[in-house]
């Protein structure tokens, strides 16, 4: 894991998978609170690394190191719930063939929670490294291995999200990222990436036209064949186009979506749409679809309740 000035979430991280980890290893970027005190404590090694403006290069710092046979990866503001350690400890006895996805559940400030998948159990491998500066992956890697990437029903209870202060800093800090990024004349595939959770955090600012226009850039760099990554950005530019107001840009953008794709942000704001056209029967269907969605991780990641509850008033109202 990588750390900076957390004292105040990692003993509940670490005494999560106590007994579960054979080692572990913290990469602490500049702690000034203590944090690096309380991973030795956990019988933690710590290695110091400066901050260079790049996640991939601090998780690599520590894949380095690691000896044993398989990889989790978890952050300090993340916990690891008990039936999560015993399907983990199942699987590790395993040879280490495979990875898997996991289930992250961020509780956010507004009290609703968001599901997502990310790679989080792998073989520990020398090939197998994390790639781009923010939002990094080791799934491009795995699969030029041959190493199989398959889902799990595992789940990560992050907690990071829930205070705005927070986030807001995060923002900032990601946003700062990105820019340092690109001014670098990254590869194309991390220049798409950059400008795809560019769009994201214009987005969650609500700066619609801002968000619209680094998904359309992302959507002219990508093809079809790359989903899911081109019907996220997609399905991300329809809602802006329907914050925006421009409501031609936002049907055409959610009828370019796949029939196959059942993201429930695309059943609601075609449920949204059909209402502005006044077509009560179409929404009807897409709302009842939306409310026996499963709970589960969906990409781009959303806040499922919040999109039920919208149904359920249209039921109700």
């Amino acid at each position: 894991m990588i750390v900076r000035d957390e004292r105040e979430c990692l003993p509940v991280c670490l005494r999560s998978v106590r007994g579960l980890a054979d080692e572990i290893i913290v990469v602490d970027t500049g702690s000034a609170d203590g944090t690096q005190a309380i991973a030795r404590a956990f019988g933690a090694e710590v290695i110091q690394a400066e901050w260079g403006d790049d996640f991939s290069q601090a998780r690599n710092l520590g894949l380095a190191r690691a000896s044993g046979a398989w990889i989790l990866v978890l952050d300090a503001d993340e916990v690891l719930p008990d039936a999560s350690r015993e399907k983990i400890r199942s699987l590790v006895k395993c040879e280490p063939f495979e990875a898997f996805h996991v289930i992250t559940c961020s509780g956010i400030a507004s009290g609703q929670s968001v599901r997502g998948a990310a790679v989080r159990l792998f073989p520990n491998q020398p090939e197998v490294r994390f790639r781009f500066p923010l939002h990094e992956e080791v799934n491009g890697n795995l699969m030029r291995a041959g190493i199989p990437l398959r889902a799990s029903d595992i789940e990560i209870v992050h907690t990071g999200y829930t205070d705005e202060t927070i986030v807001a800093r995060k923002r900032l800090r990601n946003r700062e990222i990105i820019d340092r990024a690109l001014a670098k004349s990254p590869s194309p595939d991390e220049a798409i990436r950059l400008r795809f959770y560019s769009g994201n955090l214009f987005r969650d600012e609500r700066q619609w036209a801002r968000a619209a226009a680094d998904y359309a850039w992302c959507l002219a760099q990508t093809a079809e064949a790359s989903a899911p990554m081109h019907e996220a950005v997609r399905l991300l530019a329809a809602e802006c186009y329907f914050e925006l107001g421009e409501w031609d840009n936002a049907q055409a953008a959610v009828a370019a979506l796949a029939d196959r794709c059942r993201h429930p942000a695309r059943l609601a704001l075609g449920a949204e749409l059909a209402l502005r056209a006044g077509d009560t029967v179409a929404a009807k269907a897409l709302f009842e679809a939306l409310l026996v969605l499963p709970d589960t991780a969906y990409m781009p990641p959303v806040a499922l309740d919040e999109l039920k509850d919208r149904a359920r008033a249209f039921f109700e109202g």
